[in-house]
């Protein structure tokens, strides 16, 4: 599927969903990256890296939407799965 294919108001959704997921990163985890992330756990600098990565991936989907669908795609779906087995279990107060 090419852009010319997709009506203007699904691209600039897909767009949308690129921004959101790549600027949201950028705030959050950029500064980590960037201050001390020797200083981090093992697992921890991981996913700082791992997310700082994304996020640039995420910016480039601003350009290429439509070839970085699928990817867009695999980070809402790991975001919906990890909210509903670790998120949900992790807020709700326990009884």
């Amino acid at each position: 599927m090419t852009p010319e294919q997709l009506s203007t108001r699904r691209l600039n959704v897909m767009r949308f969903g690129h921004a959101f997921i790549g600027v949201g990163l950028a705030i959050v985890k950029w500064p980590v990256l960037f201050q001390d992330v020797g200083s981090l756990p093992v697992m921890e600098g991981v996913v700082t890296c791992l997310l700082t990565a994304m996020s640039l991936r995420a910016l480039l989907g601003l350009r290429y939407s439509v070839r970085m669908l699928p990817i867009l795609l695999f980070e809402v779906a790991w975001r919906v799965i990890w909210i509903a087995a670790v998120a949900i279990r992790t807020w709700s107060p326990t009884t």
